[in-house]
């Protein structure tokens, strides 16, 4: 054990932030983190954009319907970026006829990703606070409008950054032999029985946002989301061939 595991082991979502502004050579640091993150083939096919602008974070806000994300002191979002590469082949060779495909889009959106990560580990080793914002997918016409962001870009994951407010308990987690296997996939012709100590640790953990209110068991959380479709995500795949990737998908 080292502080950096404990860190990780340690992270919690923090959805109340106190007003202290982050210094700009701490935020200066995470964002030197996220550049120096693992990229695929070097090729270095995400970017992010510091939302500082007060009426861009209210709009985000209300696209996650979370007002604290209008609050918190930084609001990052990551988004995959083929432009950049793409207007860099025109330049060097006048063609570029493969950055809108589904690999460099998946390359894009897994840089993304691993930037995020990286520098929340740095985040929350500083003693910030920081929430992923997988909500900004509900409208994903809308964050593309209020960044400008161009073709052959796409917003992967926001992440909002300060100084915590409230000190949430761990959230429970599935045991670790469902989510680690061996060679191969484990799969169970029942669930149920191997998920009983999740539904009620589920059922005793109390969430930042319902104050004063346990949460339904696991299991019942899983079944409300696997019945659910949010309208406005069903339209990413349209709105992502939109910002000019092509899936080439045959039937």
């Amino acid at each position: 054990m080292n502080s950096t595991i404990q860190t990780l082991l340690n992270h919690k979502t923090i959805r109340s932030y106190q007003s202290t502004p982050i210094p700009n050579e701490v935020l200066n640091t995470l964002l030197e983190v996220a550049t120096r993150t693992a990229t695929s083939s070097g090729m270095q096919q995400a970017s992010i954009i510091h939302v500082k602008n007060q009426e861009k974070k209210e709009i985000i806000a209300k696209v996650c319907k979370q007002d604290y994300v209008a609050k918190a002191p930084v609001l990052l979002i990551f988004i995959v970026d083929q432009h950049r590469n793409h207007h860099i082949a025109l330049e060097v060779s006048q063609k570029a006829e493969q950055t809108h495909d589904v690999d460099r889009f998946f390359q894009g959106f897994t840089d993304a990703s691993l930037m995020a990560q990286s520098v929340v580990t740095a985040a929350e080793s500083l003693g910030l606070g920081t929430t992923y914002l997988g909500a900004i997918h509900n409208d994903d016409e809308t964050v593309i409008k209020t960044l400008n962001l161009p073709n052959l870009t796409y917003p992967v994951v926001g992440l909002l950054i300060g100084y915590a407010d409230v000190q949430p308990t761990l959230k429970p987690r599935l045991d670790i032999s469902m989510r680690v296997f061996e060679d191969e996939y484990v799969s169970h012709k029942e669930y149920m029985p191997h998920i009983k100590s999740m539904d009620e640790a589920m059922m005793n953990y109390v969430d930042t946002r319902n104050p004063g209110r346990t949460m339904p068991p696991f299991s019942q959380q899983v079944s409300d989301r696997m019945n659910y479709a949010n309208p406005l995500r069903l339209k990413m795949g349209q709105i992502i061939q939109k910002q000019g990737f092509s899936f080439n998908i045959e039937e």
